[in-house]
């Protein structure tokens, strides 16, 4: 093998890498951005059931162009849930 199809071949690799990286940190700065949005729902949910914890007030969840009414400890528990997801997920990276 010829010192140019070396370097040819080492080129490619590395531009492969760069590449593989490069979706690496897009896929995980996605991830940390749906951990900020669902955390700050969170946030939002513990506000709204310290400051008013014998108001009943209700949730809904925009579904296409659609506001659905949604059970409130659904949808804590939905949260809750990707909250956690996200962290394991988010410790593959």
């Amino acid at each position: 093998m010829s010192a140019e199809s070396k370097l040819r071949s080492a080129t490619l690799s590395y531009q492969q890498s760069r590449a593989d990286l490069a979706n690496l940190i897009s896929d995980r700065e996605k991830l940390q951005v749906q951990m900020n949005e669902n955390l700050s729902v969170k946030n939002e949910f513990d506000q709204i059931s310290s400051s008013a914890p014998k108001v009943d007030f209700q949730i809904y969840k925009l579904i296409g162009n659609m506001l659905i009414k949604q059970d409130t400890e659904e949808s804590k528990s939905n949260v809750n849930r990707r909250i956690e997801f996200l962290k394991n997920e988010e410790s593959v990276f």
